[in-house]
């Protein structure tokens, strides 16, 4: 009798985690587009890749400080492309839309607080909080300028009406 190939489905419960490479199964099934397929076999790659590096790593702990670098590095990044766009949006049309400065000022005192923290831990292992916070705080101060420079600003005035009549 011929071997056939297990479905999607029962590779997941085999190599992953179990519930998400499931949950990344029923969205590929559900949306059939490429991006589900390349996240869910990184999903499974990477549960695959976890798996082996605590069963055979013999430096797991400096792997793991590697990849939590990595993260924090991609998560600054994602931070400022989201911050940058905001800030773009009001550039564009002159007003801060729903953005609320109360919030924006909060975000940039825990941003100020995080840099301190990690100054306080020491620059060896408190760069990646000190890179991100201080990424973050950097877009929040230029955030926080835009909701001045929307209230006197004669550009962001123009931008106003040429988008909102």
């Amino acid at each position: 009798m011929p071997q056939t190939c297990k479905p999607l489905s029962s590779m997941a419960k085999v190599y992953g985690d179990g519930s998400v490479d499931i949950v990344f199964n029923q969205i590929v099934i559900d949306r059939k587009n490429l991006f589900s397929n390349i996240v869910f076999y990184a999903a499974i790659f990477m549960s695959i890749a976890g798996i082996v590096v605590c069963l055979f790593g013999d430096n797991s702990q400096n792997i793991a400080r590697y990849i939590s670098e990595g993260l924090v590095i991609l998560a600054t990044l994602m931070l400022a492309q989201g911050y940058t766009h905001q800030i773009l949006i009001i550039r564009r049309y002159g007003k801060t839309g729903a953005a609320s400065l109360k919030f924006n000022q909060l975000v940039l005192v825990t941003a100020i607080c995080t840099v301190i923290f990690g100054c306080r831990i020491g620059l060896k292992n408190g760069w990646p909080l000190i890179l991100l916070a201080s990424v973050s705080a950097i877009l929040k101060l230029t955030t926080l300028w835009h909701f001045r420079w929307v209230k006197l600003s004669k550009k962001a005035e123009l931008c106003r009406q040429s988008h909102y009549q």
